[in-house]
């Protein structure tokens, strides 16, 4: 009992009883004078004052920016950190279903109109969709010859703090693609994934570094001033380079995110890329207004020409579609087909919403609106025309001021007051809880059997649930996703190839190094009974081309000489023609004598009579198993780690590529003269890296 302990005697208790009065009297007085101090405390950020109070919102937008800052390092370094990859692929099917959710408000316009894929309601689309932008265009220069400002860029500074803000978005370019048409791709969906990787061959440059679109815009920020880390490093997210627009990273996190799993979300990559590779207003406008500026505009000149809806990205992107859903209704039949459309629907509606658009980041407190955010912003302002006066007598108060204030129009016509209106009525507790729309007031009022029900219409209500469930830090929810698609739910990701997990660490350490001494060296060519030996050799054959595939995926990487070299050694594996000055553009994508290293390997099979023909490296590694084919995808599971020993590999096999090619019973004539485009360049390549 406290009334036992000998410490306390009354002269004690007497004291305390007098003193803790005064300590509470005195301890309130501070809090009241901080309190004060805060609520006077006017903090500015990026142009704009925002209230004491209001912070707690931008803390929750610096959640989310610090959240989507560590994914973009961490999906760019993902060797080092493959125990993300359960949360990468949940935080995808939570993102593609916030997306089908925004879009079924349109999905009676645009590409959601086609119900029923047919090509010529593909291509009929994306021709409206590009005279839509001609049009918005056109608009624009009328409003420029007639003495408009400039919209986007007022001088050169602005231009490099708004394009500074866009640069983690921009240095991804091309990443969606990253690991698409690797060794693991069935073999006869090669011919149309070839042509997927013909877009991202071309936004790293086709293997030149001065074309490679990172590289572009690198020198762009350098002539801006703006000088920026590589940004696959994790010093490039460090908060002293002002980096802090979170819907750009949450751009670049999306496309980084949705490479990383071609096998089971190939349609949904398919229709990201068809989503993506458009021209756009903004490329259009920065183009223009940066030349005014008199600064180098090539990086979005680039995207004008090479995007184009003719011959260039755009071009290609439907046809790959086109392709894959005839191999689709080839192997799985029509029923397949429409499932597949809409797989390819919602990775198109994750583009536009994510990634095609990132809001203009010129000004705001972390961020600019997302374009959902614009979105309630119209629905709002556009009811508080007609309700403000209705709400005069409502006692709610929303950080504050009562409701009719914040409706009133004349308040509302400044876009700094909407953007406090959104950020107060976003943590208005209980009319808006984040992340929880079912339980937030705010949308029980506009239901049926609430205050509000028939004031706004339904769609309108579906908005507002979407925006209140994306306040969270990360999206929740993968049934609009499941629903929309129709996908089985319970097919399990696959965690790895034929056992391989994606989380073993590469073991490098057994691999027997070769002593050179005495003089003795390797002979080449390879001195080995090819035809008597090709059984043993198979399994080889077909994994060689897996061990440089991955170096590229993160197209900062790529933006090097050797991760140029390696992407033209890809190339010349992949049965491309010779790098030319230009594009090959929809030339190289209906090319009919394209042969690659796993076409000369189902020859050899063919001139065998072997049968039947396996259709992939699972099916290879089952008939002949090969340890070592295991050991070099193991190791290219990691390539950056691992570049030397893989270099090394690569430059053996161009030996075993010629053995190969002087073999009139393993290849035909026409075969054997294939080999010789793949030959010279990695010989070429890993001999200067190991010189």
């Amino acid at each position: 009992m406290l009334w036992s302990c000998p410490y306390l005697t009354p002269q004690i208790l007497l004291t305390a009883a007098l003193f803790l009065p005064l300590l509470c009297l005195y301890l309130g007085f501070i809090r009241w004078l901080r309190r004060k101090a805060d609520i006077q405390q006017i903090t500015k950020c990026n142009g704009y004052r925002v209230d004491r109070a209001s912070l707690s919102s931008i803390e929750s937008l610096s959640e989310s920016l610090e959240y989507y800052k560590s994914l973009y390092f961490k999906l760019q370094n993902i060797e080092q950190h493959q125990d993300i990859l359960s949360e990468a692929r949940d935080l995808l099917l939570c993102l593609l279903s916030e997306s089908v959710e925004f879009s079924e408000d349109s999905q009676k316009r645009g590409i959601f109109a086609i119900e029923s894929f047919t090509e010529d309601n593909l291509y009929g689309f994306l021709q409206t969709s590009h005279q839509d932008v001609e049009k918005s265009c056109a608009q624009y220069f009328q409003e420029r010859a007639a003495g408009w400002p400039r919209r986007l860029l007022a001088d050169r500074k602005q231009a490099a703090e708004a394009l500074a803000q866009l640069a983690p978005v921009k240095f991804v370019d091309g990443s969606w693609l990253g690991y698409i048409h690797q060794i693991t791709t069935p073999f006869d969906l090669r011919p149309i994934l070839k042509g997927a990787w013909q877009v991202l061959s071309e936004e790293l440059g086709d293997g030149h570094v001065c074309q490679n679109h990172v590289q572009v815009y690198s020198e762009l920020m350098q002539e801006l001033g703006v000088d920026l880390p590589a940004p696959h490093t994790s010093d490039f997210i460090n908060s002293k380079y002002g980096l802090k627009n979170v819907w750009v990273f949450k751009a670049a996190v999306v496309q980084l995110l949705i490479s990383l799993f071609p096998s089971e979300f190939l349609p949904e990559i398919l229709g990201f890329n068809l989503g993506f590779e458009g021209l756009t207003l903004e490329t259009v406008i920065l183009s223009k207004e940066l030349q005014e500026l008199k600064v180098g505009a090539q990086y979005f000149l680039l995207h004008i020409s090479i995007d184009n809806a003719h011959s260039g990205h755009a071009k290609m992107s439907a046809h790959i579609v086109t392709q894959y859903l005839s191999y689709v209704e080839r192997y799985q039949g029509k029923h397949a087909v429409q499932m597949a459309w809409r797989r390819i629907q919602a990775g198109y509606a994750l583009s536009t919403l994510h990634s095609n658009h990132p809001e203009w980041p010129v000004s705001g407190p972390v961020g600019a609106l997302s374009h959902l955010e614009s979105k309630v912003l119209q629905i709002l302002t556009a009811k508080a025309v007609v309700a403000w006066q209705l709400h005069g007598a409502c006692p709610t108060k929303i950080g504050g001021l009562a409701l009719s204030e914040w409706l009133n129009p004349e308040r509302l016509a400044s876009e700094r007051r909407q953007r406090e209106f959104l950020r107060e009525l976003g943590m208005a507790k209980p009319w808006v809880i984040k992340g929880n729309a079912g339980k937030s007031k705010l949308i029980r009022e506009l239901r049926w059997g609430g205050k509000m029900f028939g004031s706004f219409t339904q769609k309108e209500v579906e908005v507002l649930e979407i925006w209140i469930n994306s306040l969270s830090a990360r999206p929740k929810g993968q049934d609009s996703y499941w629903h929309f698609t129709r996908r089985d739910r319970t097919i399990i990701h696959c965690p790895g190839f034929m056992g391989i997990a994606d989380s073993d660490t590469p073991v490098d350490e057994d691999i027997p190094l070769a002593t050179i001494s005495d003089g003795i060296f390797f002979t080449s060519p390879l001195d080995l009974n090819i035809n008597g030996a090709w059984t043993r050799i198979l399994p080889l054959w077909f994994s060689q081309t897996s061990l440089l595939e991955s170096y590229i995926a993160v197209p900062s990487r790529a933006a090097t000489q050797l991760g140029s070299a390696i992407v033209r050694i890809l190339r010349a594996q992949y049965g491309f023609g010779h790098e030319k000055k230009g594009v090959s553009g929809m030339d190289e994508i209906v090319r009919q004598d394209s042969v690659d290293l796993i076409n000369l390997g189902l020859e050899m099979l063919g001139r065998k009579h072997f049968k039947p023909i396996p259709n992939s490296l699972v099916d290879v590694l089952t008939r002949w198993p090969c340890p070592f084919a295991e050991k070099m995808i193991r190791l290219s599971k990691s390539p950056v780690r691992n570049i030397e020993i893989l270099l090394g590999m690569s430059l053996a096999f161009v030996d075993l590529q010629r053995a190969v090619s002087a073999s009139s019973e393993l290849l035909s004539e026409a075969g054997k003269a294939a080999p010789y485009t793949c030959i010279t360049k990695p010989r070429a390549v890993t001999s200067k890296r190991h010189h």
